[in-house]
C-alpha cells in the first residue's frame, strides 16, 4: 500500500485490520508518531516511513517478526526501541 506524500498526520486505526499487508509506505507525510497497533500487521514486510516527523517509534514494532526494511531516515527520531 502506497501512501506516500499525501500530508497524513495519522494513521486511522482500521488500517490496522489490513493485516494481510506486506509492504506499507509512508514517506513524505506529516506523521509523528506510528500507533502501536501497528503491531497488528503480522505481514509486514517492509515499512517505509522517512521523511516524517517522527520522534519516536513505538516498542510495539519489535513485534513485526517478517519486518526485513524499516525505513525511517530524516526524521526527528529520539531514541529507537
Amino acid at each position: 500500500l502506497d501512501l506516500d506524500s499525501n500530508k497524513i498526520s495519522s494513521l486511522p486505526t482500521e488500517l490496522m485490520a489490513a493485516t494481510s499487508l506486506t509492504k506499507l509506505g509512508l514517506s513524505n507525510n506529516q506523521l509523528t508518531s506510528l500507533p502501536t497497533e501497528i503491531a497488528a500487521l503480522k505481514q509486514l514486510m517492509t515499512l517505509e516511513v522517512q521523511l516524517n516527523s517522527l520522534r519516536s517509534l513505538p516498542t510495539q514494532i519489535g513485534l513485526l517478526s517478517g519486518l526485513i526494511r524499516l525505513n525511517c531516515n530524516f526524521n526527528n527520531l529520539q531514541s529507537i526501541p
